[in-house]
């Protein structure tokens, strides 16, 4: 019965368009328009997307901060890394010689020849206390490992500032 009129009501807007070169012209104008305004919302990553189950959006990551830190790992810049920690993370490497420390962990890096070739962003998680995972693999090539390129999983617990609470 629903098959039968969906196939009535098809063929008659079919001959509409085809008997009225006006209801034709308005036709591919809303088709041009529906299109054009989706290809400008992708481009400019405005509106909100449909959420796929499983598959990340672009505008998925609201937060810099591990691209942040990441791209401090990739230059071996101590200052990138500490500015996308939380206080309290930066409390904990405060004790630990703060951004001193983490910049002779680098250096030391950079000597073995260990280096981040490129991070990928897989997906965020937002939790219920506000605080969001985020899940990165990284490609990292080290001469131990005979100049081989090893992907290693990153995950960024981001609290509510926007910045690293803890990196595993």
């Amino acid at each position: 019965m629903i098959g039968r009129v969906v196939k009535r009501v098809t063929h008659r807007f079919v001959r509409a368009l085809v008997l009225n070169p006006a209801l034709r012209a308005v036709s591919v104008l809303v088709v041009f328009a529906v299109v054009g305004f989706g290809a400008y919302e992708m481009i400019a990553g405005g509106g909100s997307p449909v959420a796929l189950p499983g598959v990340p959006s672009l505008s998925a990551a609201a937060s810099s901060a591990p691209e942040t830190f990441l791209k401090g790992n990739q230059s071996y810049d101590a200052n990138l890394v500490w500015s996308s920690l939380n206080d309290e993370s930066q409390k904990r490497f405060q004790d630990g010689g703060g951004v001193q420390a983490i910049q002779s962990q680098l250096d030391a890096a950079r000597q073995k020849g260990i280096r981040l070739e490129q991070f990928n962003y897989i997906g965020k998680k937002d939790l219920p206390d506000g605080t969001s995972m985020q899940f990165y693999v990284v490609a990292s090539t080290a001469p131990q490992a005979g100049g081989q390129v090893q992907y290693i999983p990153y995950v960024f617990t981001v609290d509510q500032t926007g910045k690293i609470a803890k990196v595993e």
